[in-house]
Formats: C-alpha cells, sequence, structure tokens
C-alpha cells in the first residue's frame, strides 16, 4: 500500500510538474499566432518580446499602424500622421489552472500604450 501511495504522489508531482511547461509553450505558440494575425493584417511589429515563467508571462509587442494620407491641397505637408504606433503589454498566466477561469490554456490581461508624436511647425501653420 505504501508502494502504491509513494507511485501516486510520483506521478502526480510529475503531471503537475511538467503541465506548467508544457501549457506554457503551448500559450506561447498561441500569442505568437494571434502577434502573426495581426502583421497579416496589416500592422507592423516593430518589436515584440516574450518572457515565460513557470505560471505566467509577460508579453510586450510595439505595433505600428500606417495610416492613410489624404493630399495635401495646400502644398505643405500633412498635420495628419503617417502612422499610430503603440504597445500591447499582456500578463499571460498559462494553465493548465488559471485564476478566473478554472481551468484553461492561458488567461491573457492586455492594456495598450499610445504613443502620438506631431510635429511642432506643422501643427503651429
Amino acid at each position: 500500500m505504501k508502494k502504491i501511495v509513494v507511485v501516486v504522489v510520483i506521478v502526480l508531482a510529475g503531471v503537475f510538474g511538467f503541465a506548467p511547461n508544457y501549457v506554457g509553450g503551448k500559450a506561447e505558440e498561441q500569442y505568437d499566432g494571434i502577434v502573426e494575425q495581426l502583421r497579416l493584417s496589416g500592422f507592423q511589429v516593430a518589436t515584440h518580446q516574450y518572457q515565460r515563467g513557470w505560471l505566467d508571462a509577460q508579453a510586450n509587442t510595439e505595433l505600428v499602424l500606417p495610416l492613410p494620407q489624404a493630399p495635401d491641397t495646400d502644398g505643405g505637408d500633412s498635420k495628419i500622421p503617417k502612422e499610430l504606433r503603440f504597445t500591447l503589454v499582456s500578463t499571460i498566466n498559462h494553465g493548465p489552472l488559471v485564476p478566473s477561469h478554472g481551468t484553461a490554456l492561458a488567461e491573457i490581461d492586455t492594456s495598450s500604450r499610445q504613443i502620438w508624436c506631431l510635429d511642432i511647425d506643422s501643427a503651429a501653420t
């Protein structure tokens, strides 16, 4: 009976020890797939960093979206920015157990940081 308990404990420790690493790799693959879909839909991926820990990960992805420019009728530079640049900052809790949903591949909490750069000279005219 003691041997069965020891074997069960070893098996469970192996499963729970290996599962976060395996599921974390799958969650990273899925996240990278989302970034690739953004790229294919017209965003430029300026930078992409993914740092995986044992039960969670942090991702920072800087995206650039070129903006269409209207023809400038007065012959000067357009005052409209040529691109929208922002960073997605994500905290990923990978499973198999996630805080708010019980079991899942991952739970992703993402916020964005936008940077607008307007030329002072063209804004003054």
